[in-house]
């Protein structure tokens, strides 16, 4: 008797939604100090969730100066490679060195129910109209999405957020690329009608069926 190995479940992944900068503001305001710190620091550096628990004051560098930052180590990026995220001054503002080099900066992390928590009494929607649902994960959504809000280019956005594929950048926050599309097609409104569609898309837009080496958050 033979036996087939039975398919793989796929798993539906439910689609993120970015947080506007109104509603950061409030869930800053009303999270506990140590979760409004970590929101904080998870909104402006991009910063995934595992990546925050193993954080430790050893990576943090230059906190006292312009070039403050972090250096991740290839253990502990989704890489598998050394990072360097930059810390914007809105960050550093509210990052303390409190205790040994070893130390863990985020000893825990809120779990679903406790960022729920902190969404209701920030008076934040889980999901929007669209049905996308705010995670944790959402706050390195919602810097992405701010990027492509305030024009930033494609390198720009792929350093940020640490992508090595454009493809990925594009696909992934390509709800945000709206703007941009239709500034292309108001500056060559003759190109955008007919034409091959690979020959219309704006020079820096990789389409989702680009291959890519990086596989989508988690």
């Amino acid at each position: 008797r033979r036996f087939r190995p039975r398919a793989a479940t796929k798993v539906q992944v439910k689609p993120r939604r970015a947080l506007t900068r109104e509603e950061l503001t409030r869930l800053f305001a009303v999270a506990p100090p140590e979760r409004s710190i970590l929101y904080r620091l998870l909104a402006y550096t991009g910063l995934r969730r595992g990546e925050a628990a193993g954080l430790t004051w050893a990576m943090v560098k230059g906190l006292d100066t312009p070039e403050a930052r972090l250096e991740l180590p290839a253990t502990l990026t989704k890489s598998r490679r050394a990072e360097t995220v930059p810390l914007p001054a809105a960050a550093v503002l509210h990052l303390t060195e409190d205790g040994t080099p070893e130390a863990r900066i985020f000893p825990t992390l809120p779990d679903s129910s406790g960022f729920d928590a902190d969404l209701a009494a920030a008076g934040i929607p889980k999901r929007d109209a669209e049905g996308r649902v705010a995670t944790l994960h959402s706050l390195r959504h919602s810097l992405a999405t701010a990027l492509v809000a305030s024009g930033a280019s494609l390198p720009v956005l792929m350093r940020a957020m640490r992508h090595r594929s454009p493809a990925l950048s594009v696909h992934e926050y390509a709800h945000g690329l709206g703007p941009v599309r239709e500034a292309v097609a108001a500056a060559f409104p003759q190109s955008a009608r007919g034409g091959n569609h690979r020959e219309n898309r704006p020079p820096d837009a990789v389409g989702p069926d680009e291959s890519t080496d990086d596989p989508p958050p988690t």
